[in-house]
């Protein structure tokens, strides 16, 4: 079964190594590759793996809408400076099966709708305040939802556009 779990892997373009740990088989992806399929996983892997598969998924949503689609584009989005904290370790990682299989799903759909999210525990055990933009999405009333830890918003359906915000201040 590994076999075809590591053919089907290198199909969608993700280097894999497979190790067999009391039944349980792991993938490692190389967060220092610019494989669409590794940076996806590792970027996911860091920032979403205690999450649902609903809430890795809208993870991932946010990283395939910034690549606007393309698969060429994720390397470059993942790696941006001070985006995503899981792309810090570099090398290879291991990945978890759950968040092996979100990562495959994303690549599939392509699927674009978040622009942002963020962590609210997370900044505060990190000491962080809430980023500038959450609160100027919420100022604007764009789309958003509550995933598990994260915050999702879409800066591309709002009730105000920029112009109108100001104006109302």
């Amino acid at each position: 079964m590994s076999w075809l779990l590591g053919i089907s892997l290198a199909f969608l373009g993700c280097q894999t190594s497979l190790h067999h740990y009391d039944d349980f088989t792991t993938v490692h992806a190389d967060c220092s590759s610019n494989n669409p399929g590794d940076c996806m996983a590792c970027a996911l892997q860091g920032e979403a793996a205690n999450q649902t598969s609903q809430g890795i998924y809208a993870v991932g949503v946010t990283i395939m809408t910034r690549a606007k689609g393309k698969l060429e584009n994720i390397c470059k989005v993942t790696k941006a400076r001070g985006q995503f904290e899981g792309m810090r370790k570099r090398g290879k990682r291991k990945i978890s099966r759950r968040v092996r299989k979100v990562t495959r799903q994303i690549l599939k759909s392509r699927e674009k709708k978040w622009t942002h999210f963020w962590a609210p525990r997370a900044q505060k055990r990190l000491r962080r305040s809430k980023p500038f933009w959450a609160t100027h999405y919420e100022k604007r009333r764009c789309e958003k939802q509550e995933i598990g830890d994260h915050i999702f918003y879409n800066a591309n359906k709002c009730e105000l556009s920029r112009r109108q915000l100001l104006a109302n201040q």
